[in-house]
């Protein structure tokens, strides 16, 4: 499941029957489990799965409509994902995290990290921003079954006090480990990963004709900030995956408007798991591409994050 995020709404993208893994033949929504045979009463609680039975005694194998035992454990993912529907909490499989079988050790991941990514709406030259097209496409990217995480994206205005008061209102709510903002770049020939964003000196207007407050993002902020993300690391690693139609650089000037902004807020949030990507327009790469390669990124910059967090802990 990827989360979409607008005006303050959340909403679920559904993509076929994502909500519903494979393993888990399905009959008009309801999950059945005729070809994988489960100890589903000694997993559920009580209440749950007489519930279940009550609902649907034909979904379930015989032996266990009709109170029968196994004497060996099961898998248990196909159980897992059969609870979530029949209590409406769309999940995908890659959502519980498994572990090696054994007595009942099977260990649920309840509440994945979140990666938000943000890309822009339209704006003057660009009516069709290429951020919002390639972050919308996201979705079929793998990124939560690849990382075991939850992706959430939104569309943000081109609005500079919209992007102020909804950034850090993001971060608070959603606590994720890693921000990653998309922005277009009419200049841009690569995938370009921006290292750092200045807080002063914003004089093009936005969508509204509007300029931040003198022109600064955080005016008793830093100058400048920078992430703690290795973008030269991570551009060097993306040139060698001969599968991107995109190649990558790094750059440390995102250009004193929304994209510089949007990232100086995060960058004053958290530095250490905070990034920007710039991309080319449509007319350079298509959008597939364009996701294709900004994928890649979030999956070496999440691997970034994670291991400055492992060694904070070693020094700990």
């Amino acid at each position: 499941m990827i989360t979409t995020l607008g005006h303050n709404t959340l909403h679920n993208k559904r993509q076929g029957s994502e909500e519903v893994p494979p393993k888990v033949p399905c009959h008009s929504g309801i999950p059945t489990f005729s070809s994988t045979p489960t100890e589903i009463k000694d997993i559920l609680p009580h209440e749950f799965f007489l519930h279940y039975v009550k609902l649907y005694p034909c979904r379930l194998p015989a032996n266990l409509s009709q109170g029968g035992q196994h004497h060996q454990p099961r898998p248990v993912r196909v159980v897992l994902d059969a609870l979530a529907a029949l209590l409406n909490f769309p999940c995908r499989a890659a959502s519980w995290r498994l572990s090696k079988m054994g007595d009942a050790s099977e260990e649920i991941q309840e509440n994945p990290p979140i990666i938000y990514v943000t890309g822009f709406g339209p704006f003057e030259s660009h009516p069709v921003n290429a951020s919002q097209i390639a972050v919308e496409k996201l979705v079929k990217q793998n990124l939560e079954s690849d990382l075991g995480v939850k992706l959430v994206t939104e569309i943000i205005k081109v609005e500079y006090e919209y992007v102020k008061k909804t950034v850090p209102q993001r971060w608070k709510e959603l606590k994720p480990k890693l921000v990653v903002h998309v922005g277009v770049s009419g200049m841009a020939e690569t995938l370009v990963l921006e290292q750092l964003a200045h807080n002063h000196e914003y004089t093009r207007s936005d969508n509204c004709g509007c300029l931040p407050n003198q022109g600064s993002c955080c005016p008793d902020g830093d100058p400048v900030l920078k992430s703690g993300i290795r973008m030269d690391l991570i551009s060097s690693k993306l040139n060698k995956m001969i599968h991107l139609k995109l190649s990558c650089a790094k750059s440390t000037d995102p250009g004193r408007f929304l994209c510089d902004f949007i990232y100086y807020l995060s960058l004053n949030e958290d530095r250490t798991r905070s990034a920007f990507i710039h991309v080319p327009p449509l007319s350079k790469f298509s959008a597939q591409d364009i996701s294709a390669s900004i994928a890649a990124a979030i999956k070496e910059m999440y691997a970034q994050v994670l291991e400055m967090e492992n060694e904070e802990q070693k020094e700990v």
